[in-house]
């Protein structure tokens, strides 16, 4: 199940950034495998997660294998002024 937009997530483990294990982030984006077409109006398949973290102000990218959901979802707010 793909995680939701603002969902605070765990950073089991990325090679890439090996500093990031363990920590918390908030998902702020989404890449797909494909973009949405034909009847399909809505991509599915998620290739990676765009993760924000509070403590850097920064977003890194992260493959679904590499995050955990906690089901905890921030409002958009928190992020983004109204």
């Amino acid at each position: 199940m793909a995680l939701q937009f603002y969902e605070k997530v765990e950073i089991l483990t990325c090679p890439e950034f090996p500093d990031r294990a363990g920590k918390f982030g908030y998902i702020l984006g989404k890449s797909y495998v494909d973009e949405p077409h034909g009847n399909d109006p809505e991509p599915t398949e998620v290739l990676g997660y765009g993760v924000f973290f509070e403590d850097v102000e920064k977003v890194y990218s992260f493959g679904p294998h590499e995050l955990r959901g906690t089901g905890e979802v921030a409002e958009r707010s928190r992020f983004y002024p109204d």
